[in-house]
């Protein structure tokens, strides 16, 4: 896994979206949730998501 998306909060979770990367990866935004303690791989290009 490479470095992930470090997403700032002041809660333990949240709704956040994935645009997308450029090229292949490029996609519609992709909504999810997100939570403390726990990473998230987007369903679509495999961008990792994690919240602080």
């Amino acid at each position: 896994m490479e470095a992930p998306a470090v997403v700032q909060s002041y809660y333990d979770k949240r709704i956040v979206g994935c645009p997308g990367g450029e090229g292949e990866d490029e996609h519609d935004v992709v909504w999810f949730w997100l939570e403390k303690g726990k990473s998230h791989e987007c369903p679509v290009c495999s961008q990792y998501f994690t919240v602080s």
